[in-house]
């Protein structure tokens, strides 16, 4: 298997950075609203989304001795922090390169024919539209900043969506990576 130069892989795993955070706002979006649509569902005369009942604290008492082995709690650690870094590392460059076709196809919708600058042009809209979406369903301006933090991740995953776009429109035209091959 002949692997792409190096270039391109950096090139596109700003690309894939810029769509794991494009997926990221659109998921948490469309979580939010139906959450927020959820409210209003209500089967058998109870409404979906209700405040838990006051509870008093239970006394903790330890038995002693029972908990699990020093080893198994870091060999788990260890795992995750392994698994982790391989998802942080691999998945936005497969992200990018199984998202590649979606502006791609969205250019081919319309008269503007597909190039690097439209392909640029058609995340950064995406982006964009992301966060006027959420600024629609998700903020509320007199509410505190706890009931606002979905519309404050969307918007940061919208902005690192952007950067990481631009960073690679940069690079590619930069290092004059062919448009067939950028993600």
């Amino acid at each position: 298997m002949k692997l792409p130069p190096v270039k391109h892989v950096i090139a596109n795993y700003c690309g894939g950075l810029g769509y794991y955070a494009f997926h990221f706002a659109w998921i948490l979006l469309a979580f939010t609203t139906l959450t927020r649509i959820m409210q209003y569902v209500i089967p058998q005369n109870q409404p979906v989304l209700q405040t838990p009942a006051q509870t008093t604290a239970a006394a903790v008492t330890t038995s002693g001795g029972d908990g699990l082995p020093t080893v198994v709690v870091i060999a788990i650690s260890a795992f995750l922090l392994v698994a982790t870094l391989v998802l942080l590392i691999l998945l936005p460059y497969w992200i990018g390169h199984l998202s590649r076709g979606l502006s791609r196809w969205l250019l081919r919708q319309t008269s503007w024919g597909v190039s690097l600058r439209g392909i640029q042009i058609t995340k950064q809209l995406l982006s964009l539209l992301a966060f006027v979406v959420s600024v629609m369903v998700l903020f509320q301006p007199a509410m505190d900043t706890i009931a606002n933090l979905p519309f404050f991740l969307v918007t940061a995953a919208c902005v690192v969506a952007s950067l990481a776009f631009a960073l690679q429109h940069i690079l590619v035209t930069l290092w004059n990576i062919p448009e067939r091959r950028v993600y």
